[in-house]
């Protein structure tokens, strides 16, 4: 609600967003130190593969438009998106689709027959030497005309300071209350819908406090109220990261690529990033649990297909709003049953 408060871009807009970050983070904080993250266990696994497979045909469907070199927008609900791509189609760059389709075909290749070599890795260098390639062999004729990620910055986000009086802050209390809850129930959805894959066990304090203290520390750093990322955490994990170091690895990479190399990437195709993108959605299909909770029960099946459709008709918060209410309803179902039984 800071943009109702103040012009995007002055100074005080600026401030209220980074105050409006403060304040997420020590809402999500204060979570995670009452213990509060047993909650999201309430919330069962055939909502998370609804939601897994719903958001894995999102991110896939994004970037249709990216990966036949259109200048279309990617957002929105699944509907959005397919309306839009086939006016698209006629304006496709045949070298942007080659690009992009071949990124996948390395992709895929490098999975099958060289599984020890990071496949989305093989996938960017192919996607990226080819264009480089057809750009060369094309000069002499006006070039290929394969849209690049283009210059990024490299300069490192300047330290910052939130607004500190109560004023400001009982002004976006609500506002931030609304955000830490959101931000939370969709991180740790993500992080169980990664964790159903891998057999990790996801402690919900210790996610609080570390989505918590990330924002706090964000506030501080140019940052806005942050959560997990489906797509990134996708990568992350299809990309064979098992531990927190890996985010730290990844963070430090960032950074260097920021202040060193930031200039190769330049190079880089979009319609790459959207066949890197399509391998990511694709990894995160899992139809060996779809077919688990479907054969489990009518109810496991009906929970796995609303959550799904919920998320291709709307979009990812909505989606798990929806897989809230319908995995507490069937707790309550079942504990009814229970102590139906337990009288008989």
């Amino acid at each position: 609600s800071s943009d109702l408060l103040e012009a995007p871009g002055t100074d005080r807009y600026i401030v209220l967003v980074l105050t409006l970050t403060l304040l997420v983070g020590l809402i999500q904080l204060a979570f995670g130190l009452m213990r509060l993250g047993a909650l999201v266990n309430f919330v069962s696994d055939s909502v998370i593969v609804g939601f897994t497979t719903g958001a894995a045909v999102l991110i896939a469907a994004s970037q249709l438009n990216n990966l036949i070199g259109t200048s279309a927008a990617t957002g929105g609900n699944l509907a959005t998106v397919l309306s839009t791509f086939p006016a698209r189609i006629l304006e496709t760059n045949p070298f942007a689709a080659t690009v992009g389709i071949s990124t996948l075909f390395f992709g895929l290749a490098a999975k099958r027959w060289i599984p020890k070599v990071p496949y989305i890795l093989v996938a960017m260098i192919g996607g990226t030497l080819l264009s480089v390639l057809i750009e060369w062999a094309l000069s002499g004729s006006g070039g290929a005309g394969i849209k690049t990620i283009g210059t990024v910055d490299s300069a490192l986000p300047p330290l910052s300071l939130p607004a500190l009086d109560l004023a400001s802050w009982s002004t976006l209390a609500s506002s931030a209350f609304a955000i830490a809850v959101l931000g939370l129930t969709e991180a740790v959805s993500i992080a169980r819908s990664i964790a159903l894959r891998s057999g990790q066990v996801i402690d919900g304090d210790r996610e609080f406090i570390a989505q918590g203290l990330s924002n706090i520390s964000g506030a501080f750093a140019s940052g806005y109220a942050s959560s997990g990322s489906f797509t990134r955490s996708g990568l992350n994990y299809e990309s064979g990261a098992q531990t927190a170091k890996a985010s730290i690895f990844s963070s430090l990479c960032v950074l260097l690529i920021s202040l060193l190399i930031s200039p190769v990437l330049s190079y880089l195709p979009v319609s790459c990033i959207a066949g890197i993108l399509m391998l990511v959605a694709w990894g995160l299909v899992d139809l060996k649990q779809i077919r688990s909770r479907a054969q489990a029960s009518r109810d496991e099946a009906w929970i796995v297909g609303a959550t799904l459709v919920a998320t291709l008709i709307a979009n990812l918060e909505f989606a798990i709003y929806v897989g809230i209410l319908l995995s507490l309803g069937l707790y309550l179902n079942r504990t009814v049953k229970q102590i139906g039984r337990a009288h008989v």
